[in-house]
Formats: structure tokens, C-alpha cells, sequence
């Protein structure tokens, strides 16, 4: 329904039904449980917790969540109220803006992107999206608003019922320590994340700034929820899908992703496990619009072997996508003379099967930098920037970077045209690099 369309009348809660509260208690328990858990299954965090101990299914879903019925136009928040509460959308649209921007703290201004699109952005929540789950994590004053586009049907969580419950959960407070400390960290001013301060940050995003030893401990549970035989009756009857198993074998690879930080792995969309990368990619250009691409890496044995790539690196343990592009640029890279300035900064998602038979997503986000030589002509010539000859007499003018990374791995940089990187990705290039790789000699020091 559109916004200028005719309101509607919102929906009965339960709390409009009196009569409900003259039913047994083990009868408005089971009444409760039926329209709630499908809602607290679903989120990654609250299914672990109920794995944990079953009981929570029961007790959160009676005494911590509620129906709450929203007019078209309604306020759900404004900025600078307290966040108290909870909410998943059960049906309806609802109109998040940022109204509140505090000063931007100095970043590294190598890394850091335009925020002048950001500013602007609204989002639009639909049935199954989440909001407010910062005032679980911390104390929290809005930013924005977040208004209803329509009759909107939403469960909430009152934060400071579940709190009380938890109290007598003390092992899954403290497992969740580590998950507050990241998500607390992730909604500040300087995060990529800031513009979702106010609604949902990604649990799969929030695992990935925990420590392994952290983030292993959730993982770990919720695949024991998926394990083959592993059957528990009141999450089972109330699951909202029927979960694919893991066997032993899926389940042991799984785990040794898991505890060497490679991935972590939360509920999909499907309700079905998904493993999730995340990858921070550098396109540097220069002056002449060529790209700073990787040729080849080291064998270990004093050869190098070829891989025409970007620069990408996974997110390491407690790391945005901003300090993993710090990472990159100043350990793994050459030394990029000049003044570096970031541009855009692109994200995108791929999916597919991993080794394991589990949906993966790679998650990639991409910072658009450009180096300025200041217009001088010997550093230009210095850093192999040179007019396209063709790509006939490429090997005749490639002009490789040697680096030894912060790892003591080794690679073979070049400053490439879009033809170039193209044409070295093709198979009809792959002899004439090689035999450029056995000749090439790594200089004696490292230079530019």
C-alpha cells in the first residue's frame, strides 16, 4: 500500500483479548510459544542462547516479547529516545532515516570513504528485519526515526524483561560478553556500520570483530543444533524450517574453518546455516589510470608462480574492513609514494557452496583509492607508469614490484591498464607470464 493511500485500522494484540489471561497457565504458555518462537528462532544470537538451555524458549517467549500493532505514520522511534526494546517485523513496511550525525572522528585519511551518500540514505524495513537490537547490547540514545509506511504488525522485546531472565542464565551472560563488546564497537561514529547503529547489525558482521576463541563458541553451538542426531524437542517442534544436518564429516571440516578464523557461520535467510566470508579489496589507480594488481606470489622455494588478482585480504580477528585496508597498504603492498586518497567504497555479496555442501557468502567490499604523483615526472617513471604500447610488447615493458609482506611471503606487483589485467587473466597469456617470471630478477633492495 502506498504511502497517500487510505489507513487501515491496526491489528488486535493480545492485550486487547482479556479473556486470554482466564486461560490455564500452562495453556497460555504453549498460546505464547506458538506465535513467538518461530520470531526468537530465528535470530542467530537468540537460537544460540535456546540451544544453550531449552527452557529460555518457553520463558522468553511468555514473559519477554509482546505483539505490538502500529498505525500507518506511527513513530516506533525519534531520535534521542532511549532504546528499550526490541523489534522483529512480522508483517508491514516501516521508513528508517538517520537524523542525528555527531562530529566524525580523524580517521586514517588513506582509508576512509565519502560518507556525503550515507548522510541521505533511508532504509525500508520489511516483514522478517530486525531494529533496536543495539538496546540489548547497550545503552543507547535513537539517531534517527523509525516510522511505520503502513498498518504494521511487529513482536518487541522488552530489554529489560529479558534481562531479568537472563539473570538466571549467569553461562549465557557470559558467553554474550564478547558479542556486546563487538556490536557496542561496530554501531560507534567511525564504523561502516554507523548507519545501522539504530536498527541491525548483522550478527555474521558483529562474529566477525570477536575474538576466534569468542566467536568459535557460538559457532560451535549453533552446529551442534545441525549436527546429524542431534534432535532437541522444543526448538525442533518450533524451528521455522527443517534444518538440514551436517554428518560427522561436514561437521569436522565446518569446525576447523571455524577455529582457524577463515569463517564464522550463522542462520541464513533459509534458517538454514550459513557460512560467511568477508573480504576487503584495494583498487588503487594512478595518474595514468592504471591499477596497482598483483602478478604473482612466492612458492616458497625462490619461484613465483602466477596469479593476476587485485589486492583483497580476509578480515582477521576483531578487524573492520577499514583496518583491514590499513593492513593491506601499509604490510603487504609497495611502498605507494605520493598522496593516496580514498573515493568510493563498493559492497557486494556472492554466494555459493562451500567444500562442506553449506551456502556461503562472500562478503566484499571494495575502497576506490587514487595515488597523485603531484605531477612529478621522475616519480611517475620511477613507479613503471608508462603510455600503453599494446598489449604485443606487454612482457617487454612489464615492470615488476617486488614485496616481502609483514608474513615473509613474497609477490610480484605491477601497475596495469583495464587491457592488460584482462589480457594476463587470459589463458593465452599464461605462457609468456610464466617465462617473464623465470627471468624476472628481484632487485637488491626494494624500490620505486
Amino acid at each position: 500500500m502506498s504511502e497517500s493511500g487510505p489507513k487501515r485500522k491496526k491489528k488486535l494484540t493480545m492485550a486487547d483479548l482479556p479473556w486470554l489471561s482466564k486461560l490455564p497457565l500452562n495453556m497460555t504458555q504453549e498460546l505464547h510459544c506458538s506465535i513467538f518462537a518461530r520470531t526468537l528462532l530465528s535470530h542467530s544470537v537468540f537460537y544460540t542462547w535456546c540451544l544453550m538451555d531449552e527452557t529460555l524458549v518457553n520463558e522468553l517467549t511468555f514473559k519477554a516479547m509482546e505483539l505490538q500493532a502500529c498505525s500507518q505514520s506511527d513513530d516506533l522511534f525519534v531520535p534521542l529516545q532511549d532504546a528499550k526494546r526490541v523489534y522483529s517485523v512480522r508483517a508491514g513496511r516501516l521508513r528508517y532515516k538517520r537524523e542525528i550525525w555527531t562530529a566524525e572522528a580523524e580517521l586514517d585519511e588513506l582509508v576512509v570513504p565519502k560518507r556525503s551518500t550515507v548522510r541521505s540514505h533511508e532504509m525500508i524495513l520489511e516483514q522478517g528485519d530486525w531494529a533496536s537490537t543495539i538496546a540489548m547490547w547497550c545503552h543507547w540514545n535513537y539517531v534517527g526515526r523509525l516510522q511505520t509506511l503502513e498498518v504494521c504488525d511487529l513482536v518487541a522485546f522488552p530489554v529489560e524483561n529479558v534481562l531479568q531472565i537472563l539473570e538466571g542464565h549467569p553461562q549465557i551472560l557470559m558467553m554474550s560478553q564478547g558479542y556486546t563488546k563487538a556490536y557496542s564497537l561496530l554501531a560507534a561514529n567511525d564504523s561502516e556500520y554507523a548507519s545501522r547503529a539504530d536498527l541491525d547489525i548483522p550478527p555474521a558482521r558483529v562474529l566477525l570483530a570477536m575474538s576466534v576463541q569468542e566467536r568459535s563458541t557460538f559457532s560451535e553451538i549453533m552446529m551442534h543444533g545441525f549436527a546429524d542426531g542431534q534432535l532437541d524437542s522444543t526448538v525442533e517442534r518450533h524451528f521455522p524450517a527443517r534444518r538440514h544436518k551436517l554428518d560427522h564429516k561436514e561437521t569436522s571440516q565446518l569446525s576447523g574453518q571455524i577455529a582457524q578464523g577463515k569463517c564464522i557461520v550463522t542462520l541464513g535467510s533459509d534458517f538454514q546455516l550459513l557460512r560467511t566470508v568477508v573480504i576487503c579489496v584495494l583498487k588503487i589507480s594512478n595518474v595514468d589510470n592504471k591499477v596497482l594488481c598483483q602478478l604473482a606470489e612466492g612458492d616458497g622455494e625462490g619461484s613465483f608462480r602466477p596469479r593476476v588478482v587485485v589486492p583483497a585480504t580476509k578480515l582477521r580477528e576483531g578487524e573492520s574492513t577499514m583496518a583491514a585496508a590499513k593492513r593491506l597498504i601499509h604490510g603487504d603492498l609497495p611502498p605507494l609514494i605520493g598522496n593516496l586518497e580514498c573515493g568510493a567504497c563498493e559492497s557486494s555479496e556472492s554466494e555459493m557452496k562451500s567444500k562442506t555442501g553449506i551456502r556461503s557468502v562472500y562478503v566484499k567490499t571494495t575502497y576506490c583509492m587514487h595515488l597523485g604523483t603531484e605531477g612529478n615526472q621522475e616519480l611517475r617513471d620511477a613507479l613503471g607508469v608508462l603510455n600503453d604500447l599494446g598489449s604485443k610488447d606487454m612482457f617487454d615493458r612489464l615492470e615488476g614490484l617486488h614485496v616481502q609482506s609483514n608474513d615473509r611471503r613474497e609477490y610480484i606487483y605491477a601497475w596495469l591498464s583495464h587491457d592488460d589485467f584482462e589480457y594476463l587473466q587470459s589463458p593465452s597469456a599464461g605462457s609468456g607470464l610464466q617465462e617473464w617470471l623465470s627471468e624476472y630478477q628481484i632487485p637488491v633492495c626494494d624500490f620505486i
